[in-house]
């Protein structure tokens, strides 16, 4: 249990400090190695994207982890750190939609699909995810409808530990915020929306998630959801990114 906050003035975000990173020289991606890898993994990890171990080896959550960032700063969603991302990640700040809100909280951002954990008003976890493609289906708890993940104010009022067996498929810890939508762990999280409504983000990261919040936590999911027929008319233009590099996985929410 986390401790109680009981601060009466709200902090302000804590500016990262500026640093050097090494040149990028191109771009660098799946198959690098060495230590450029490792300080860029050094610094992910720092401002609370999750890259995994520091170990200099670019992998799965190496990728995810400039995926999140590359979502964040509003660059082009490749998975590969480039001169752009060198310098924005050199010169970071953070852009939380609620500032003036509760200390412990969860925001989900629509328009750039990223999912932030605050505890004492700090960011602790940035995370990719995907939301509601706005898609009609049939098959769920509720009978035919649209993935439609709406924008609110909500908390968490429910956890299940391990693989919950749904209508639609499988989800990995869901914690849920609104009906039968939750935040949840799937193999499968591209950087466009693609879900049934729930927020999806990596397995690995879904394995601690739950410990990073408590029932009763302020979730805001802020920006435009998709529109009835998978239209959008938010500001950022989705691209989808790369091939699939994880086995595809159960159909779920």
């Amino acid at each position: 249990t986390r401790p109680t906050t009981t601060t009466t003035t709200v902090p302000a975000v804590r500016r990262p400090a500026v640093v050097v990173l090494p040149d990028v020289d191109g771009e660098i991606g799946w198959g690098n190695s060495g230590p450029i890898v490792a300080a860029y993994e050094r610094r992910l990890k720092t401002l609370t994207f999750d890259p995994g171990p520091v170990d200099g080896t670019y992998d799965e959550r190496t990728f995810d982890a400039v995926v999140s960032a590359q979502k964040y700063v509003g660059q082009p969603r490749t998975g590969r750190i480039d001169k752009a991302l060198q310098w924005a990640l050199s010169d970071f700040s953070y852009t939380p939609a609620r500032p003036g809100r509760e200390g412990n909280r969860v925001e989900i951002d629509l328009d750039r699909q990223v999912l932030t954990v605050f505890q004492n008003w700090q960011p602790v976890l940035i995370t990719t995810t995907s939301t509601g493609n706005g898609e009609y289906f049939c098959g769920g708890a509720d009978g035919c409808q649209y993935a439609i993940t709406p924008a609110g104010d909500f908390e968490f009022y429910e956890f299940y530990r391990g693989w919950k067996e749904g209508k639609l498929g499988k989800m990995w810890n869901p914690v849920f915020f609104k009906g039968g939508i939750a935040v949840h762990g799937l193999a499968s999280v591209p950087t466009y929306p693609a879900s049934h409504g729930c927020a999806r983000i990596p397995i690995y990261v879904a394995d601690y998630f739950p410990d990073l919040v408590e029932l009763g936590d302020a979730v805001y999911v802020v920006g435009t959801p998709k529109a009835r027929g998978d239209r959008y008319t938010g500001p950022v233009k989705y691209a989808p990114g790369p091939p699939a590099t994880t086995p595809a996985a159960t159909p779920t929410t």
